[in-house]
């Protein structure tokens, strides 16, 4: 019944069995070896394979920010102990074990780093399957495809984010629940204990949070339900009663300390539990330095417009469905999600602390939500008027897409105008950019018009069907470009409203540059000598998650006259070195500000990131090369 119900979810109909068939022969059935994949296991394999190859461009070579170098730095001190510096304290415990345990196995390079994170996003693509039961195959593949594109998850899942261990161990923790809740087997409550607790105290500062968005979910669901009888209440009741609280307890401490201390190999983990619940206290009262106000929300609102659509059109349909007539398990997680959304809003717009990460708490409701809505776009439309053909409401949505990028077209050619203008300058229109002006305007009445038309013809509900299909293509177009972006080919821009203060990429600059004199040095591209001046690395941990290549530098208070190596690295312009230096100054770090931004400049920030005012560069470094090595008998510093 379960298949039969899975092909009916995804329009399929079952091929008939023949029993006039002949059997085969036992030769044959031994020889031969086939797999049979059915269309919703190739959705599956198809969505996880697009997923992880978009998650793998230039892993290694985009450097590490701020706070993925402060992570990286934690695992590393704790694989290598001698190595050199102090260890940070990590405020990932969870995140923390997997590294140590990965970079223990395949090294220090950025890809190994960031490969624990990957892996947590993965397993949040995955985790639709694990409500499969509950929901049935239309909503899970709906569901899967929605989180792999997500541009936020995209992100996040290549920056090292906590927030993706929190929505895991959110989900792992609501399915183990929910599985108790089904065969009251004591293993279920004990995998959901564990989970909340690695939730709250291991995943990130930020995961009591979302414990408290988990909670306000299931309140929602069970105030909203109209039930006179109240038997959802006391089956809830029942629910609560019947869990085994004290193995309950014992296996939550169990989570964390084994969670923390990569099972008991790194007893020192247990002391990142503690940084990462002050970390999260500390962001109720101490905001993100140059974070916009409600950061989450403006994140997701910019990179995610697909999600917030038809997150909302789906939580009309959840609020408006027929309890008699949705099956319970549907609606209860529907309602759920809907209260998730809602509280994870109330805590972008007060939590002063958060990040664009966070934008992960309304991600997770907006795609569970986003999938009721995007399940009846795509579904047959059936009305007792009209006869509507498969293929109308998706020749509707090609139009749809069509027109909508005539308009953005010109939209975007109309916004490029202002970029070449001075900021205090309002940017001339001239008479072609009128005309494209007025082409978004004809594209956008006859987006309208073949509304309506579609309307007269096929009827209200194909017209609908139609519009929701060209729209998930048109948004699902412009998020992944969006996230793309943010991903990849701007990762160190900082009008890439995701990057806050973002390392440069003059930090791989760096890195082939100290390799070349270390192979002029000593003929090996590492093993030079490297002096660097404490204030270089002072709240730059970028920088020196950089240097840990090369083994053998060390740190000094000042550069002075004591210092003759092969090379140094300093902040100071003009230092008086024991031998003749040259200098070459590269920023590290860069910084814009979002209120720079204005009203006219916002179409080619919305689209490409561009804007009129320039970014700045917020911390540099000076690379010492020593002459002989350099190759020549004068010192200075040479420009950037």
């Amino acid at each position: 019944m379960e298949n039969e119900y899975a092909m009916d979810a995804l329009n399929l109909e079952p091929m008939p069995a023949t029993a006039e068939s002949p059997p085969r022969a036992a030769a044959t059935e031994i020889g031969s070896f086939q797999i049979r994949l059915s269309l919703e296991a190739i959705c599956y394999i198809v969505l996880v394979l697009f997923a992880a190859v978009i998650r793998l461009p230039e892993l290694d070579v985009i450097p590490l920010k701020a706070a993925e170098a402060t992570e990286a730095l934690a695992a590393l001190h704790a694989v290598s102990p001698n190595a050199v510096g102090e260890a940070p304290l990590s405020v990932q415990p969870l995140g923390f074990s997997l590294n140590t345990l990965l970079m223990s196995i395949g090294g220090t390079q950025n890809a190994v780093a960031r490969a624990g994170t990957l892996l947590a996003s993965m397993a949040v693509i995955f985790m639709p399957l694990a409500f499969r039961r509950w929901l049935g195959a239309a909503y899970t593949v709906i569901g899967m495809a929605l989180l792999a594109i997500s541009p936020a998850l995209l992100v996040a899942a290549r920056s090292m984010s906590g927030s993706l261990w929190t929505l895991f161990m959110a989900l792992l923790a609501a399915w183990a629940f929910g599985c108790f809740a089904e065969t009251r087997r004591e293993r279920y409550a004990l995998v959901g204990a564990g989970a909340l607790a690695l939730l709250m105290f291991g995943s990130a500062p930020t995961g009591f949070l979302v414990l408290i968005m988990l909670g306000v979910g299931a309140g929602f669901a069970l105030w909203t339900w109209d039930d006179p009888d109240k038997q959802v209440q006391r089956a809830a009741r029942e629910l609560f009663n019947d869990l085994p609280r004290l193995k309950m307890g014992i296996a939550a401490a169990l989570a964390l300390v084994a969670g923390s201390t990569t099972l008991l190999t790194i007893p020192g983990g247990m002391a990142h539990l503690g940084a990462a619940l002050e970390a999260g206290l500390r962001g109720i009262f101490v905001g993100t330095p140059d974070a916009p106000f409600a950061f989450p929300i403006l994140a997701s609102l910019v990179y995610e417009p697909l999600f917030w659509v038809f997150g909302l059109a789906g939580a009309y349909f959840v609020l408006a469905a027929n309890p008699e007539q949705t099956p319970f398990a549907e609606l209860f997680i529907g309602r759920a999600l809907i209260g998730w959304l809602v509280a994870a809003f109330a805590f972008g717009l007060v939590y002063a602390g958060s990040t664009a990460e966070n934008a992960l708490w309304l991600t997770l409701p907006l795609a569970g939500l986003s999938t009721f809505a995007v399940a009846r776009a795509f579904s047959p439309v059936q009305d007792r008027y009209w006869q509507v053909p498969t293929w109308a409401p998706y020749l509707h949505g090609a139009i749809l897409v069509g027109t909508l990028l005539i308009a953005g077209i010109n939209l975007i050619w109309v916004g490029r105008v202002t970029l070449g203008m001075a900021p205090e300058w309002f940017p001339p229109f001239q008479q072609q950019d009128l005309m494209r002006a007025l082409m978004v305007l004809l594209a956008l009445a006859l987006s309208v018009i073949t509304f309506f038309l579609v309307g007269s013809i096929w009827g209200a509900r194909a017209a609908w069907h139609g519009t929701g299909i060209g729209l998930v293509f048109f948004f699902g177009i412009y998020s992944f470009n969006a996230g793309w972006q943010a991903a990849v080919t701007k990762f160190d821009d900082p009008r890439e409203l995701w990057h806050i203060n973002p390392s440069s990429r003059n930090l791989n600059l760096l890195v082939s540059t100290l390799e070349t004199a270390s192979l002029r040095a000593t003929g090996k591209p590492n093993t030079a000598e490297i002096v660097v001046e404490r204030a270089a690395v002072q709240d730059n941990p970028a920088l020196a998650w950089t240097l840990q290549k090369f083994p053998n530098h060390r740190y000094v208070d000042l550069l002075s006259s004591a210092v003759s190596a092969p090379i140094a690295l300093g902040v100071a312009e003009s230092p008086q070195l024991g031998a003749s230096y040259v200098g070459q100054r590269l920023a590290t770090e860069s910084s814009w500000f979002l209120s720079t931004l204005q009203y006219w400049d916002f179409i080619g920030w919305l689209y490409d990131r561009q804007a009129r005012y320039v970014t700045q560069f917020s911390k540099h470094v000076i690379l010492w090369v020593r002459a002989d090595v350099y190759g020549v008998a004068e010192s200075g510093v040479l420009p950037r």
